[in-house]
């Protein structure tokens, strides 16, 4: 176990509940150079502040009346100021063994610290002494971080000083790292610590929190919106004795202080707006709110308005010029890549040349490049020209922004079956910058240039390239979002496609903003109408009622909990006989994490679990699970026994788009074809003897056929057949192995290629096409190669909808279908809310949205000659 966690274990203070025994004992042991002075009367002088704060602490009144008696003298005055200037959610909660512990750890910080005649009282009480900077978990960090950190600003003889030597060694030694994965935007030490993941806010907090701890008055900073509208950051500031200097958190400008990749960017931020301005926390009463709100159900901060200092004169930028900050990402996995870039004039002159930055550095940090404005321009990225050109059409020297997508080696590394070209599958697997939207998707916001660390108090704001769109279209695009905004305020996600504003063309900026807000607005109405319905633990779709027990097992992923349902075996037999059934499925596995869910058939017929009705049961399931136990829609699996395989051999392939994999036990395919299991990786276990039904011989056939499918269609048809010899139609728990088999893999949302085969029971979408008229026995296949969508194969079918987004193409370049070598369509296909909220409503989840589609019309099939 790393020391960090075992870190965590002292640190983590939860009140007002009691720290249990063993962890209070190891905090008390870490602390034992802290003595707390317990003292029996009530001090003399109580400031009146102090009493009004104790009466707005309520029933926790006694404990802050206790912490301000039981400080030692020469404490007593800073307990009291600490008390009258803290949040009134953390007088009603913090007891009186944290704030006497935490008062302690930093006044002997203070004034043992070498430069302590450097801080005067009134900065270690606004520096030094809060246990806080914003909305992170309230925790005991004062004792552990001093001890970690005192040996790296060994020799220091300056707070300053100090707090260089700090950010330099603080993060590597931690093992704590720059990451939009991380689970939230505002962390404790402790929780950045366990991770070794966090935001520019956590790596702020933590390095906050260390400056204080061996006695650097620090706080932190923020700006809520860059003035281009591209995100917002944190920052942390540091006092050297006369004045506040800035440093980036875990990223040191080697021994200098006030240097930044953000310095140029804070240089021209203004209070023009109020989002616009620069914040530092204080805890002095000073009426204004820190703006940045990570957590509305957690304390607010307060601030002082620093824009003035940051708001020097810009670094100039030659006449004729403008700067362009240039991101490049993976066209598979959306993360950012280090990369050369190059700008080419037309004459094939080099007129700026930079390399991008990659996921190491905030994502704010773009490269910034000189380019000549007005000029045409074209951008080489490794080299190579991409789809994007700078026409200089944006007039003046304010900064454009530019995101290029290359292809790159990463594919071969996603676990995502059957292809690794979509390990983001939807975005969803890499979502941590929407995760405060929905807990653990959209996702979408992580192709954004710019990142939101929070929602703000301020303007809603959402970062994302600029679309190369004309200036009265982007003013059509933003009127539909507002128009989305007022309408959503009554209206139901259901009813947005028959709205006017439900066909208007939009950016990508507003797609984005739309998903995420149509998914707040549609997993709220789910947690108000389905709630009744779901603690029943009995669904129903049209009049057919299907129960279910589910346990969860492990520790949740910060992408969200792993879903496995799995089906029991029975069938043609008396109810009492499924209900054992049902019983022992209940306890036939366990994984090592996710919510395991068991349903009981709703009929006792022999085909249990492949009749229509299962269909839309599990699809309310699955949307259910997303909302109320926080499931990750690409992470959910199928499995079944016995007629709950045979469940599985209907339903993998005839509903593969929802499911990561398939596990198929001991049952009998009937008259299902495999041809849906194209992208979705399938295990099958049977038993050596299980000749019942012929069960035995037919999965030895499927591990034939299976693996021939897979041989001729490479990256599809993942499988594992195991025939478990010797044993019956019970195999001893040996198949046991296929939910860990299972767990490997990643739903691939959007894949390449799909071969789509209508069974006995029909669906009208699969992945990213979609059929208006299904019937049994339709068979499509299609791929989609950059910006080509070709359907090699659509018998029966005379018309189909294909879904896109700016993950699959490039929405604002033509798009062409192809199919026999004609062209059904080529040209421009608008995103619009109407196909967002249509695609949402589908599914009920949040990373199957698409942004636009295009309806063509098959040709007939070729007649034969007699």
């Amino acid at each position: 176990m790393r020391a960090s966690l075992r870190i965590r274990r002292a640190l983590v203070y939860t009140a007002p509940m009691r720290i249990a025994s063993h962890l209070f004992a190891a905090l008390t042991a870490l602390a034992s150079t802290a003595s707390m002075a317990f003292m029996a009367g009530f001090p003399t002088v109580v400031h009146a502040a102090s009493s009004s704060a104790i009466e707005r602490a309520g029933a926790n009144g006694p404990e802050i009346e206790r912490a301000i008696a039981s400080s030692p003298a020469e404490q007593r005055d800073s307990m009291q100021w600490l008390v009258e200037h803290m949040p009134d959610q953390d007088l009603r909660t913090l007891d009186a063994k944290f704030l006497l512990t935490h008062v302690d750890g930093a006044y002997k910080a203070w004034k043992s610290a070498p430069w302590t005649a450097m801080v005067d009282v009134e900065t270690f009480r606004d520096g030094i002494l809060p246990y806080a900077s914003v909305s992170e978990k309230r925790e005991l960090w004062m004792t552990i971080l001093r001890a970690r950190c005192m040996p790296m600003a060994a020799g220091a003889k300056t707070p300053d000083a100090a707090a260089v030597m700090l950010n330099q060694r603080l993060f590597p030694d931690f093992k704590v790292k720059y990451s939009t994965k991380r689970a939230r935007a505002d962390q404790s030490p402790s929780e950045s610590m366990e991770s070794g993941l966090a935001s520019c806010t956590g790596l702020s907090i933590l390095l906050v929190d260390a400056c204080r701890a061996i006695g650097v008055p620090a706080r932190f900073v923020g700006v809520p919106m860059w003035t281009d509208g591209s995100g917002n950051h944190s920052w942390v500031e540091v006092w050297d004795g006369a004045n506040w200097r800035y440093t980036g958190a875990a990223e040191p400008s080697g021994d200098k202080l006030d240097e930044g990749w953000f310095s140029g960017r804070a240089s021209g931020q203004n209070r023009d707006k109020p989002e616009h301005g620069i914040y530092a926390v204080t805890w002095r009463e000073s009426g204004v709110v820190f703006p940045m709100m990570f957590d509305p159900s957690r304390p607010t901060a307060r601030a002082v308005d620093v824009t003035d200092r940051y708001a020097s004169k810009a670094p100039p930028v030659p006449a004729g010029s403008k700067i362009v900050r240039v991101c490049v990402r993976d066209s598979a996995t959306q993360q950012r890549l280090a990369v050369t870039v190059d700008v080419v004039d037309g004459a094939g002159v080099v007129r700026a040349h930079g390399t991008s930055k990659d996921e190491r550095f905030d994502l704010n940090d773009h490269l910034e490049l000189v380019v000549p404005d007005g000029a045409a321009l074209e951008f080489l990225v490794a080299g190579k020209p991409t789809r994007a050109r700078e026409d200089g059409k944006d007039a003046g020297k304010s900064a454009g922004h530019l995101t290029f997508f290359a292809e790159t080696a990463s594919k071969a590394d996603a676990k995502v079956a059957p292809e690794a070209e979509s390990k983001a599958g939807s975005k969803a697997s890499s979502k941590a910058a929407s995760k405060a939207v929905w807990g653990a998707v959209s996702g979408r916001a992580d192709a954004v240039d710019g990142v939101i660390e929070g929602e703000f108090m301020m303007a809603e704001v959402f970062a994302t390239r600029r679309d190369p769109i004309t200036e009265g279209d982007e003013s059509a695009s933003a009127a539909a979002m507002r128009d989305l905004q007022r309408f959503l305020k009554d209206g139901a996600v259901a009813e947005v496609a028959k709205q006017p504003f439900a066909t208007v063309a939009v950016t990508n900026d507003e797609a984005e903003r739309a998903s995420i807000l149509l998914w707040k607005v549609l997993a709220d109405a789910t947690r108000k109408d389905a709630k009744a319905e779901f603690d029943s633990r009995v669904l129903e779709c049209d009049g057919v009622k299907m129960p279910f027990w589910y346990a969860v097992y492990g520790d949740k992923p910060k992408s969200g909990r792993s879903m496995f349902i799995s089906m029991h075996g029975g069938g043609g037999a008396p109810k009492e006989v499924n209900d054992g059934q049902w019983e022992n499925q209940k306890k036939l596995y366990k994984p090592a994490e996710g919510v395991y869910i068991a349903p009981r058939a709703p009929t006792d017929t022999w085909n249990l679990w492949h009749q229509g009705h299962i269909d839309p049961l599990f699809a309310k399931l699955i949307r259910d699970m997303i909302v109320f136990e926080d499931v990750d829609p690409n992470r959910v699996y199928i499995m079944g026994y016995s007629a709950g395989g045979d469940g599985v051999y209907q339903l993998a392939p005839r509903m593969a788009d929802y499911y990561a994999a398939a596990s198929m036990m001991a049952g009998h395919p009937n008259e299902t074809q495999p041809d849906g299991l194209r992208n979705i990786p399938f295990t099958l276990h049977m038993g050596g003897e299980d000749k019942s039904f012929n069960r035995n011989a037919i999965g030895r056939q499927w591990k034939t056929m299976l693996a021939e499918m897979a041989a001729k269609d490479p990256g599809g048809y993942v499988n594992e057949v195991v025939i478990h010899e010797g044993k019956g139609h019970w195999m001893d728990r040996e198949d046991a192995v296929a939910v860990a088999w299972m767990a490997k893999y990643t739903r691939n949302l959007r894949p390449t290629k799909i071969v789509w085969l209508q069974d006995d029971v029909t669906s009208p979408r699969f992945y990213w096409l979609a059929n208006p008229s299904p019937k049994v026995g339709q068979k499509v296949v299609a791929t989609r190669d950059g910006q080509t969508i070709t359907i090699a194969q659509a018998t029966g079918c005379e018309e189909l909808v294909i879904r896109l987004d700016d993950m699959m193409v490039d929405l604002d370049k033509p798009v062409k279908v192809l199919m026999n070598g004609a062209t059904l369509f080529d040209g421009i296909v608008p995103r619009n809310i109407g196909v967002l909220a249509t695609t949402l409503g589908e599914r009920g989840d949040p990373t199957g949205v698409y942004f636009a589609e295009v309806r063509v019309k098959l040709p007939p099939p070729p007649t034969l000659s007699p």
